[in-house]
């Protein structure tokens, strides 16, 4: 397996504009494990909050296109 630098944010930006950069890379995260943890239970609190605040029809919708992925695979 060979090891291959990654481009660092000043090496992309002699070559892409911000916009391309941000459309076509994802960089590594540079968190800590108590960070990591920290945003995944924020993020899960977040994601709980929206699905309380989701209307009948939004979670038929949601449940149908679940249902129609599914068919697919």
């Amino acid at each position: 397996m060979s090891k291959i630098k990654e481009p660092s944010y000043e090496d992309l930006r002699k070559e892409l504009s911000d916009e391309e950069i941000v459309e076509s890379f994802v960089f590594r995260s540079t968190m800590t494990a108590e960070e990591k943890k920290q945003a995944d239970e924020e993020f899960r609190k977040l994601r709980f909050e929206r699905l309380k605040e989701m209307s009948d029809e939004q979670i038929l919708q949601s449940e149908l296109m679940r249902m129609k992925l599914l068919m697919k695979d």
